[in-house]
């Protein structure tokens, strides 16, 4: 009884001189995650580019993605001591079983972006270019949940982070082929 509905576009062409592509890719999906009361809901959109000449190669790709899982499934702690009290083993559960406390959540928006070029200086030597960029979003409200002894008493402790991670990446170089001998 639970589902997801997801709808996806993806749409390309070319140039009618064949120098020019273009890349469109979309993404949605929403629906109820595998544990009960959780939702998922995932959106992406990218873009390709692309240019080429009879001496360079250019391309450019950047993108989206927005994940956000509503009431999420965390682990349930059981202590050693609980596991003896038990006779030795852990307690069964229902995997469907979700100890998460409501209203929590964890989403993640990540943003990219990718410039590469390359250009034949001559027949043996071609030269190239590339930069990027990264950044990630995380604001997560998570609970942890203990089983604190072995009549059932749980101990849920609630987390929040919210943070920010960025990179940028770039090279340049020269690429060259030439003969050493017979």
């Amino acid at each position: 009884n639970r589902g997801q509905f997801t709808q996806h576009i993806d749409i390309s062409r070319r140039s009618a001189d064949n120098k020019l592509g273009v890349r469109v890719n979309l993404l949605h999906n929403n629906g109820d995650g595998q544990y009960d009361r959780e939702r998922i809901k995932t959106q992406t959109g990218f873009i390709g580019l692309d240019y080429n000449t009879d001496r360079s190669r250019t391309t450019f790709d950047a993108g989206i993605i927005s994940n956000r899982v509503e009431n999420a499934q965390y682990r349930l702690q059981i202590s050693d001591n609980v596991i003896r009290a038990l006779g030795g083993s852990a307690p069964r559960v229902d995997i469907n079983t979700n100890f998460g406390a409501p209203g929590t959540f964890r989403k993640v928006i990540e943003k990219f972006g990718l410039l590469r070029t390359e250009y034949d200086i001559d027949k043996n030597i071609t030269g190239y270019a590339a930069f990027g960029m990264r950044i990630t979003h995380q604001d997560t409200l998570s609970s942890q949940v203990s089983l604190r002894n072995a009549n059932g008493s749980l101990r849920v402790v609630h987390r929040y982070n919210n943070q920010i991670n960025k990179a940028k990446s770039a090279e340049v170089g020269l690429k060259g082929k030439f003969e050493t001998g017979a």
